[in-house]
């Protein structure tokens, strides 16, 4: 600040206001060197965020020759700049939120729910602080509202909400609205397809995924040294995928989801081997697809339950047994897939877990087994 003083580069309330923060955070240096325009100055984070807080930064930076800072200060930095640049898009969606409500208010489109009438419980205490949510008015009273929709995965839980009088309503979240929409023509497809993208970039939880989905964004995705270069929908359906495993929160009740994922990332691999020409972009696809398969073994929400661990492990089998049949492909990428399956998904298993192989195995054979007697049958 001395050198800044010294360089006439502070008003008289910028020098006011920094000496009095300064003198709150800092105690300065009994000797401190004397710097100049030509000094050389490394400055750390701390005092980064000092200079910034007290308009010094922008003056020192334009009177001296060289400064230093870290890596990761320069990054905070960009954070910070990339932030405000979000600050405008979220304004404008908070006002554009307010318009839709007042325009549906006017036109009672749109109908505040009844206030609990309960007593309101002692302030600032646990329960005065639920006392405040809306969602308890609708717990109080359901009427006229036919399904609820909220994205709470602890409320939406169950397939209906009960208020107090024992009314029902059906429970529904955004995916339920979305699917509506699309059923109903308002979105198309595509509309459709974008509305589950930015949910899975947002972080939303369980979104679902299809094979015609998965195949479209695959199809706008490149191939570059045998390797699939990810789009922003690839990305967000990889990091989606990911979500529940990283942070724990797969419960087993979700394992309908986890299934329908499954089965449209094995559809997926099948159609991409059957319907790519080229053979070096179906395995690349193919490459990618296995690598977000969820495996049930890694899914196993209680490992050392001997039951759900059993379970895991022969739906890791029966996963794998179906994939050893590719009955509409002609012989030649026949071949071609079972080298890239032998590979990518044998080998490794065959490795790690033998007994979950020899298990496929034995799947497969009862699931010919079965088809052959079905097909005598009907003959």
């Amino acid at each position: 600040m001395a050198f800044l003083l010294e360089q006439g580069k502070l008003d008289s309330a910028t020098k006011s206001s920094a000496q009095s923060y300064l003198r709150r955070v800092d105690k300065g240096w009994p000797a401190a060197q004397q710097i100049d325009q030509s000094t050389p100055l490394y400055l750390d984070a701390l005092t980064v965020d000092y200079l910034d807080y007290a308009n010094l930064l922008e003056p020192l930076t334009d009177s001296t020759q060289e400064i230093l800072i870290h890596e990761s200060v320069k990054q905070r930095a960009q954070d910070v700049l990339q932030y405000d640049n979000y600050v405008d898009y979220l304004l404008s969606a908070i006002d554009s939120i307010r318009n839709v409500i007042s325009e549906g208010l006017n036109t009672e489109k749109i109908r505040f729910t009844s206030r609990s009438t309960a007593e309101r419980p002692k302030k600032d205490s646990e329960d005065d602080a639920l006392f405040c949510y809306s969602t308890l008015d609708l717990l109080t009273s359901l009427n006229g509202i036919d399904a609820v929709v909220a994205d709470d995965r602890y409320l939406n839980k169950e397939s209906n909400w009960v208020d107090s009088n024992g009314q029902r309503s059906k429970s529904c979240c955004t995916l339920d609205v979305l699917a509506t929409l699309y059923q109903l023509g308002i979105v198309d497809k595509g509309d459709y397809w974008i509305a589950r993208h930015k949910l899975r970039q947002a972080g939303y939880y369980a979104v679902p995924v299809d094979t015609e989905e998965i195949l479209h964004h695959l199809h706008n995705a490149q191939v570059f040294g045998g390797s699939i270069r990810e789009t922003p929908e690839l990305k967000a359906l990889r990091e989606s995928l990911a979500l529940p495993l990283i942070n724990d929160a797969f419960i087993t009740g979700e394992e309908i989801w986890l299934k329908c994922v499954r089965y449209s990332i094995f559809n997926s691999i099948r159609r991409s081997w059957v319907s790519t020409t080229s053979a070096d972009i179906a395995k690349a696809r193919a490459d990618w697809l296995i690598s977000i398969l969820p495996n049930p073994m890694e899914w196993c929400s209680n490992t050392d339950n001997d039951g759900a661990w059993s379970k895991a492990k022969h739906e890791t089998a029966a996963q794998v047994a179906l994939y050893l049949v590719l009955a509409e492909a002609n012989r030649e990428r026949r071949l071609q897939y079972f080298k890239w399956l032998d590979s990518a998904v044998i080998a490794p298993l065959r490795k790690q877990h033998p007994k979950v192989w020899d298990l496929s195995l034995v799947l497969l054979r009862t699931y010919l087994a079965d088809l052959f007697e079905t097909d005598h049958d009907e003959s």
